[in-house]
């Protein structure tokens, strides 16, 4: 029985993993960070994305007409939100990688708090969060602070699925508003809501009474 106490890490023991984790995301950060301050389109939706949010801040129509050389084929919420941005004043390029900065923070703390909800470990959390951003820092730097809704729709996608994760009428009800949102941020977002009513136990999407209830306002 002592040896197995003794195989147990100690506490500052398990802390150290968790530091040297940290570390290493800094360092693959740090240079997409310095990069996301380049006053150039350093993706190739970057420029469209800017052109899009600066229609909107003009109240130009983002839909609704035959399209031309270009047309609009993500949802118009990330559009609204970096044009209202562009009112005040802020460059909307800047305002759309601070926004996926932002979220990538914000999805590393999501996955964090999955892997909280389904392990009883207290270092599951920050080792999940940390290891998200550092594998995307690593195999997906043109998601790291560039201006693309992709990570944005991502964090309300997350915030449903984890309210949908805990279970009960409320949470279940709760998690729908946050997955709608993400629908209205890029439309491809829609693979995990449908993933996850279909894997519920009782058949979401297929049984009725639950649907309803899944449904804004239901």
């Amino acid at each position: 029985m002592m040896a197995l106490v003794s195989r147990i890490p100690s506490s500052s023991q398990r802390k150290r993993p968790v530091f040297l984790l940290r570390l290493l995301k800094l360092l693959f950060c740090l240079p997409l960070l310095w990069r996301a301050l380049a006053p150039v389109q350093l993706d190739s939706d970057e420029g469209w994305n800017v052109m899009r949010a600066m229609m909107a801040a003009r109240h130009v129509p983002l839909y609704g007409a035959p399209p031309g050389l270009s047309s609009t084929n993500y949802p118009f919420l990330s559009f609204h939100l970096l044009g209202w941005l562009a009112t005040l004043g802020i460059d909307p390029l800047f305002a759309g990688r601070g926004l996926a900065l932002l979220s990538l923070l914000a999805l590393g703390g999501a996955a964090g708090a999955l892997a909280r909800l389904f392990t009883a470990s207290h270092y599951a959390a920050p080792f999940t969060g940390v290891l998200f951003v550092l594998w995307l820092a690593i195999w997906m730097p043109n998601r790291v602070a560039i201006d693309d809704p992709q990570l944005f729709g991502m964090v309300f996608e997350a915030a449903g699925f984890y309210a949908f994760a805990r279970g009960g009428t409320f949470a279940l009800r709760l998690s729908a508003y946050p997955l709608v949102l993400a629908l209205f941020i890029k439309q491809l977002l829609i693979v995990l809501p449908i993933g996850a009513g279909l894997k519920q136990r009782d058949g979401l999407v297929l049984s009725r009474p639950s649907l309803v209830l899944w449904v804004p306002g239901g």
